[in-house]
């Protein structure tokens, strides 16, 4: 619900997918199957947002993406001869940038800036204020104590050969 928050605040109208939808490929996350379970559309029924659990053990993690401005050629330029063209991927995902009016160039106190970037940082703010009010979360500082243990994961974990090569995790 914050996400959808969010998208409203910024001044559009995202629901769940109303419909399963058929791959268009699968290799590229914005281009699998829809589904109402955990996919977003935006006003036009495109895709704007999907989100997946990853479960261990010990924690699932929620985790997903959400698109502001959607490059086809650099999405599918990740792959090696993609079935798939621009246009096609463009016809099933879209980017909130496409549904708000904005000036490329805005004046301010600061001097001109993007009216890009503004809109941009507009919805990051509308996220992070959606999100954290949604978790009860404050801003805060990271103790001493909490980042010298977050430094010692990342060598001891994050680097090792097993974990980047196999998934491994070295700590257990």
């Amino acid at each position: 619900e914050p996400i959808l928050d969010a998208f409203e605040r910024f001044g559009l109208e995202v629901t769940y997918a109303d419909a399963d939808r058929e791959a268009v490929w699968s290799p590229a996350c914005y281009l699998r199957e829809l589904d109402p379970a955990h996919d977003l559309v935006g006003p036009d029924g495109r895709k704007i947002a999907g989100n997946a659990q990853y479960r261990t053990r010990d924690a699932i993690v929620q985790h997903g993406s959400l698109s502001f401005d959607v490059g086809a050629e650099t999405h599918l330029g990740c792959f090696e001869d993609p079935p798939v063209t621009p246009k096609a991927f463009t016809d099933r995902v879209c980017g909130a940038v496409e549904f708000q009016e904005y000036d490329e160039a805005v004046e301010s106190g600061f001097g001109t800036l993007g009216g890009y970037d503004l809109l941009r940082s507009r919805l990051v703010t509308e996220l992070e204020e959606s999100l954290a009010s949604w978790a009860g979360a404050e801003e805060g500082e990271w103790t001493d104590a909490e980042a010298d243990r977050a430094h010692e994961i990342t060598d001891a974990k994050y680097r090792a050969d097993a974990w980047v090569r196999e998934r491994t995790d070295p700590l257990d």
